[in-house]
């Protein structure tokens, strides 16, 4: 009888170090995943606080040329981070603009759009007498609006 309680009692015990082991390993990479995720979060949060932008125009005065069609947006970084005009979508009245309709110019020869520096946004998009809306969003959801007249 002794010889069979020990054989049992080291065959449970066994068991029980393999379980446990499996739990560690399966709580270790579950940790790490959580872990790195909250990290990435933590990233894009700290993204879109330091981003910010603010178009610049008189809404009295865009400017606006009907016979090539085009309209000028000013848009000024005011955050923390560099931004890319090739990452900026832009939208008038609801509807997005192609990229290929847009050209920006970095203002003042900078290279960069850098905090401060202002962007010029040539949009080729037709529209009529009355009011507008034109919003601009970059890629990390930060976005400034605004109505103006033609």
């Amino acid at each position: 009888m002794g010889l069979d309680t020990s054989a049992t009692k080291s065959i449970f015990f066994i068991a029980a170090v393999i379980v446990a082991v499996t739990l560690a390993g399966i709580f270790t990479t579950i940790t790490y995943k959580l872990s790195s995720d909250i990290g990435i979060r933590s990233d894009i949060v700290s993204s879109v606080l330091k981003s910010d932008i603010t178009i610049i125009n008189d809404p009295e005065s865009v400017p606006y040329n009907s016979t090539t069609e085009e309209l000028i947006i000013y848009v000024k970084n005011t955050g923390k981070n560099i931004l890319y005009t090739s990452k900026v979508t832009i939208i008038i009245d609801g509807l997005v603009i192609p990229d290929s309709n847009i050209t920006a110019t970095i203002m003042g020869g900078e290279e960069n759009w850098s905090p401060g520096t202002v962007v010029e946004f040539h949009i080729y998009v037709s529209l009529s007498s009355g009011d507008h809306k034109v919003k601009v969003v970059l890629d990390n959801g930060v976005s400034d609006e605004m109505y103006f007249r033609i």
